[in-house]
C-alpha cells in the first residue's frame, strides 16, 4: 500500500481544531477597534439642524416661485394705481404688488386726478377716500377733490398722500415671512411690506406751488404735509442746477434754503447752484458761497470754498469736492463728511472730461471699483471704491473731438499719441478711465458723426485697439454698503 498524503494525521487535525478554538476565544476578550463608532451627539445635532435649515430654505424657495399676485391687471381705472376686476377694486403699491380694496364700491369709486402726468394714487368712493388701498378717516368722500400733487381736501379736513411706497415698518423680516407662507399654504391675506404713507393736515384752501408734493396756504408752505418753517409761499421756487433741471427736494424763496422741508443754513443766491446725485443721496452746491450739502449736511464751512471734482458716477463711486485744504466726501454708510486726502493739485483745475482733469502739467483721472462678498449663492456687494491716479506726459493736451457728441467721452492727443478719455463707465461694462488709442485707424471711427453704438467701443477695446493707461494712484476710498 502507498501512503495517502491528502489526510493529516489525526493527532495534527486534532492539535488544529484546539489551536482555533483558542484564537476565536481570544478574538471575542479582545475590544473591537476597527468597527465604526457611533455618532456623537454634537454631530448628529449639527446635521439635524443643517437638514432642517435646508428644509426651510427649499420651502422659502417654492414660496418665492409661487408668490406671484393672485391678480392680474385687467382694467386699469384712469392714469392711477387702481384696477377694476370682476366688480372689485385693487390697489397697486409700487413695491408689494396689488391689494384688494374688499370694502370698495365699484359703481361710484372715481380716481382723483391730479393732473399733469402724475400717477394718482388717491380715489373715493361713496363710503371713503383711500390712499393707495388704505382708506383716510374723517374726509367726506363725495366733498373730497385734489388739490395739488399729493394733497386732497373736503374743504375742512385735508390730507397728504405720499406717492412713493416705503417698507412697511410694522412688518418686521420673520413677520413677513410667516406672513407670506400663510398666504401661500394656508390662504391667508397677503402681507403688505409697503405702503403709501398719509398724513392728515392742519390747514384748508390749500393750493399747488412750485412743483410735486409741494402746497401752500396762505403764506404757509407745505412739502410732503410738513410745514416749510419761515417759507414765503408766494415766493417759493425749485432750485435749478446749471443745466437747466429743477430739483424734486431742494427748493428757496428768496431768503433761505430748504431740503425737502428742512431749512438749510445757507441764504438764496439767487439761482448760482449745481445738484448732483450720489446713489441715495442728493447734492447742493452753491457756486457762490462753495458751500456743499449733502442731503441736508452741510460740509464744514473751515474748509470752505470747495469746487466739485467729478459732477457724475460714471468712474467713481463717490462725489469729491477739493477745497485748499483737501479732497472731501461724502459717507453715505454713516452720514458724515469725511476727508479723503490732501489737495494734490497744484494749481487751477480744468475739467478734460467727466472724469479726468489737468493741473499744471500733469492730468488725474478717476477709477472705481466695487467689493463683492459671500458665496456664489448669496454674492452681494459689501463695499465701494474710488481712486484718483495721477499721470505726466512731456507734451500738450489737446482735444481732439468728441465721441457721440462727448456723449461716451472724448479724443485728445498728447505729442504724437491719441487717447480716448471715456465718460460711459461700468455701467456700461468699460472699468476703466483712460484708454491710448493704439490702432490709429479707429480715432476716425471714434470720431464719425453717424452713430457708433457703446458695444463697438466694447470690441475696441477686446481686441486691444484701446489700450487701458495707469497712472500712479495718489488716493482711494473705501466706504461699506449696507442694505
Amino acid at each position: 500500500m502507498y501512503e495517502d498524503f491528502t489526510q493529516e494525521p489525526k493527532d495534527e487535525r486534532a492539535q488544529k481544531k484546539r489551536k482555533a478554538r483558542a484564537c476565536e476565544a481570544e478574538t471575542d476578550r479582545k475590544p473591537v477597534r476597527d468597527a465604526p463608532r457611533g455618532m456623537p451627539l454634537w454631530r448628529k445635532i449639527a446635521l439635524g439642524i443643517t437638514f432642517a435649515f435646508a428644509a426651510f430654505s427649499v420651502l422659502i424657495l417654492v414660496a418665492v416661485i409661487n408668490s406671484s399676485d393672485d391678480y392680474s391687471p385687467q382694467e386699469q381705472i384712469k392714469y392711477s394705481d387702481f384696477y377694476k376686476k370682476d366688480g372689485e377694486i385693487y390697489a397697486l403699491v409700487v413695491g408689494t404688488g396689488y391689494f384688494a380694496i374688499p370694502d370698495a364700491d365699484a359703481a361710484s369709486f372715481r380716481v382723483l386726478d391730479f393732473g399733469s402726468g402724475y400717477r394718482s394714487n388717491v380715489a373715493a368712493d361713496k363710503n371713503a377716500v383711500y390712499c393707495g388701498n388704505i382708506a383716510m378717516s374723517e374726509l367726506e368722500p363725495a366733498r373730497t377733490k385734489a388739490v395739488a400733487f399729493g394733497y386732497v381736501s373736503d374743504g375742512q379736513v385735508s390730507y397728504f398722500c405720499d406717492g412713493e411706497a416705503v417698507p412697511n415698518d410694522a412688518l418686521g423680516a420673520f413677520k413677513l415671512t410667516y406672513q407670506t407662507l400663510a398666504h401661500i399654504f394656508w390662504d391667508a391675506p397677503k402681507p403688505q411690506s409697503y405702503i403709501y404713507k398719509f398724513k392728515r393736515m392742519d390747514a384748508a384752501d390749500l393750493r399747488q406751488i412750485a412743483g410735486v408734493y409741494y402746497a401752500a396756504q396762505g403764506s404757509r408752505a407745505f412739502y410732503k404735509g410738513e410745514v416749510l418753517p419761515s417759507a414765503d409761499a408766494a415766493s417759493l421756487r425749485r432750485i435749478e442746477g446749471s443745466d437747466g433741471r429743477a430739483s424734486g427736494v431742494y427748493a428757496a424763496d428768496g431768503a433761505n434754503v430748504y431740503f425737502k422741508n428742512l431749512r438749510l443754513d445757507a441764504r438764496d443766491n439767487g439761482g448760482h447752484y449745481d445738484l448732483f446725485r450720489q446713489w441715495l443721496s442728493y447734492f447742493l452746491w452753491d457756486a457762490k458761497s462753495g458751500d456743499v450739502f449733502a442731503n441736508d449736511l452741510k460740509f464744514d464751512p473751515a474748509a470752505a470754498p470747495y469746487a466739485p471734482l467729478n459732477r457724475q458716477l460714471a468712474h467713481s463711486n463717490h462725489l469729491l469736492f477739493a477745497s485748499p485744504g483737501g479732497i472731501y466726501y461724502f459717507d453715505e454708510n454713516d452720514g458724515k463728511q469725511k476727508r479723503a486726502a490732501d489737495n494734490p493739485f497744484t494749481g487751477e483745475v480744468c475739467a478734460l472730461s467727466g472724469s479726468v482733469f489737468q493741473s499744471g502739467e500733469r492730468i488725474y483721472f478717476l477709477e472705481r471699483a466695487d467689493v463683492w462678498g459671500g458665496g456664489r449663492s448669496t454674492r452681494r456687494l459689501v463695499a465701494r471704491k474710488s481712486g484718483l491716479f495721477a499721470l505726466e506726459l512731456p507734451h500738450e493736451w489737446r482735444r481732439v473731438g468728441g465721441v457721440h457728441g462727448g456723449l461716451y467721452g472724448w479724443v485728445y492727443s498728447n505729442g504724437g499719441r491719441f487717447f480716448y478719455f471715456d465718460d460711459l463707465g461700468s455701467s456700461q461694462l468699460i472699468d476703466r478711465c483712460i484708454y491710448e488709442i493704439r490702432d490709429l485707424d479707429l480715432v476716425e471711427i471714434l470720431l464719425q458723426k453717424s452713430s457708433l453704438g457703446t458695444s463697438k467701443i466694447r470690441e475696441m477695446i477686446k481686441s486691444g485697439g484701446l489700450e487701458a493707461v495707469d497712472g500712479e494712484l495718489l488716493f482711494e476710498i473705501k466706504t461699506r454698503v449696507e442694505f
